[in-house]
């Protein structure tokens, strides 16, 4: 479907039959213009926002530097690139409701409601799996000299190993949902996750 006026007017009488796939959210989400979009508008709901607006907060993103230290052809370049391509394409799956004519775009009430957050693995981080797999095989390793009768382990008594096995992995498991809610959820937080890995 071809990016239109026809199609931007229309887009709010069909929002409602649309609806996401995960094509769809994957084509939008593999751009780091078009995720910093996504950030900025689910900060504000479904209230229309100034593609000049959002566009200085998309360059600021992309070049680190405060909004207020942008020279007007990064913002001018960011905008054109969001006017010319990207908003139409988020326009054209569904993701946002972009008016060209007034210069406004925000999330489609469907987008708005989306969860969507980035598993940042740094370099020197483990990811979630092996760290559940390793803690596994040592609470495994640590209940079998126990059990066995290895001193110091045979000391401490069933019920305390199992209150330890619950602990390790309840702890371990507190620590990735905050983590996971709160540090890597476009929307949530000045910045766009990505931008603090």
């Amino acid at each position: 479907m071809k990016h239109s006026q026809a199609v931007s007017d229309s887009r709010t009488d069909r929002s409602s039959d649309m609806t996401l796939s995960k094509d769809d959210i994957l084509e939008v989400m593999s751009n780091s213009r078009r995720r910093f979009v996504f950030h900025y508008l689910r900060q504000r709901g479904t209230e229309p926002t100034s593609v000049r607006q959002l566009s200085e907060h998309v360059a600021a993103w992309e070049l680190e530097k405060d909004v207020t230290e942008l020279a007007s052809e990064d913002r001018r370049r960011v905008q054109t690139a969001l006017h010319q391509f990207h908003l139409p394409k988020m326009d054209d799956l569904g993701f946002v409701d972009y008016d060209a004519r007034r210069g406004e775009v925000k999330l489609t009430e469907e987008t708005a409601q989306l969860d969507i957050y980035l598993d940042i693995v740094p370099g020197i981080d483990v990811p979630w799996g092996l760290y559940y797999l390793g803690l596994t095989g040592v609470n495994v390793c640590v209940l079998t000299l126990a059990m066995v009768g290895v001193y110091p382990f045979s000391l401490a008594s069933g019920l305390s190993w199992a209150l330890f096995v619950v602990l390790t992995f309840g702890v371990s498991a507190l620590a990735h949902a905050y983590i996971n809610l709160n540090q890597h959820r476009y929307g949530i937080g000045d910045r766009p996750a990505e931008l603090d890995s």
